[in-house]
This record gives structure tokens, C-alpha cells and sequence, in this order.
């Protein structure tokens, strides 16, 4: 029998660093939600900051986009640490030749 496990807390998506990646859980309101799946973030995916400023978040998306996102809008998505199955966001063409390159 395993004992409990600790629950992952979540937190806000505007309280991400730059350079941090989560796992979207929750995004509260349905046009919050509509928003999110514009610009290719769904519950679920896994993000990276790429950048941020007081008031919008970079996100790098699964499909290797990178969107703005406002923070006031950001403080209504929940966030976790990625899980241990969780992919990275996947890579541009340019950050896959340039990684495929240092490797030969």
C-alpha cells in the first residue's frame, strides 16, 4: 500500500518567471478559455515563460508559438510544476537545427 502523496498546489500563471515552465490545470472562466484556445493554450498543455514585463507573460506554446498574454488575464489560470511524463513545448525550426548542430 502507498501512502499519501502531496497534493501539487496550484498557483496563478502571472506568478510564472521567465524561463519557467508549468502545466496549465485549471483556466477559470469560459472566456478565458476562448481566449487561451486562440492563441493555442488549452488545460492540460505544457508552457514556457519566455519572457515577461509587469503587465504580459511570453508564453511558448505546445506548437512552438510564442503568444503575449496579459497578466490580468494570466491571474485567472491556474498553474503546476510539470509532471514527470510532461513534454517540453517543442522547439522552431531555427532552435532545432541550431540543437541538432551542437550535437554533431
Amino acid at each position: 500500500m502507498s501512502g499519501p502523496s502531496s497534493p501539487v498546489r496550484a498557483r496563478s500563471l502571472a506568478a510564472t518567471a521567465s524561463g519557467e515552465a508549468v502545466e496549465i490545470k485549471r483556466i477559470l472562466f469560459e472566456a478565458l478559455r476562448e481566449l487561451c484556445a486562440d492563441l493555442g493554450v488549452r488545460e492540460g498543455d505544457l508552457v514556457r515563460c519566455r519572457a515577461e514585463t509587469p503587465s504580459q507573460l511570453l508564453l511558448e506554446t505546445p506548437a512552438g508559438r510564442t503568444v503575449a498574454l496579459a497578466r490580468d488575464w494570466a491571474r485567472f489560470i491556474q498553474v503546476v510544476p510539470p509532471g514527470p511524463m510532461a513534454r517540453a513545448p517543442r522547439r522552431s525550426g531555427m532552435e532545432q537545427e541550431t540543437a541538432a548542430a551542437s550535437q554533431r
